[in-house]
């Protein structure tokens, strides 16, 4: 697949069923459907971990229970057909001092899932970018998401559905502009042709 392609495909938003809340009342991308999709787009793509040179370990009892927290901060650079970009991610886990082997490795893995999902999601609108965007956020709730679609936008083009593409272009302007509107102003120069030509 060569970059324009990938770029394209790069500029799909995430579809509702591919996200997740969670406690901080923020919208993310599943690892499991960011790294599917850059599978899908990239192909052959590459990590690298910087580990857990910001590890902290600090004890505490629990029900007179010797406990560890673990916090960990770990830094993540991908490298793809696109570029490179870097992220950084940290977790906080509970466990029992007894069991303080298994709670790092567990800390240590989960910060790395969150670093590789920011360094990704710097890639496009397909690895999550477009959860930072509000008006695709608000859309999330009904079927409006599709109206942000590179996709979906060419097609009413084509198709000349103009409710959708009314509708697109009143919540994300600029993306109904940059696929929907060359699709729609050749079909305008064509038109005159057509019917001179019929005559």
């Amino acid at each position: 697949m060569d970059i324009e392609n990938m770029l394209e495909m790069l500029d799909e938003p995430v579809p509702p069923w591919d996200t997740m809340i969670l406690k901080d009342g923020n919208t993310y991308i599943t690892h499991e459907a960011q790294v599917s999709k850059a599978n899908e787009v990239f192909g052959i793509w590459s990590y690298e971990t910087f580990p857990d040179t910001n590890e902290t370990i600090e004890p505490y009892k629990k029900d007179n229970k010797e406990m560890a927290k673990v916090t960990n901060l770990v830094r993540v650079h991908t490298k793809t057909p696109i570029g490179e970009r870097s992220g950084c991610g940290g977790h906080t886990s509970f466990g029992p001092a007894s069991g303080l082997g298994k709670t790092r490795e567990n800390c240590f893995k989960s910060a790395e899932t969150d670093a590789l999902k920011r360094s990704l999601v710097n890639l496009g609108w397909a690895l999550g970018l477009c959860l930072y965007d509000k008006n695709y956020l608000a859309s999330l709730k009904s079927d409006d998401w599709q109206l942000f679609s590179p996709t979906r936008l060419r097609l009413w083009a084509l198709n000349e559905d103009w409710e959708p593409l009314k509708a697109a272009k009143e919540k994300c302007r600029s993306r109904f502009e940059r696929y929907a509107m060359p699709i729609i102003n050749e079909k305008k120069q064509k038109a005159p042709l057509k019917k001179a030509e019929a005559k």
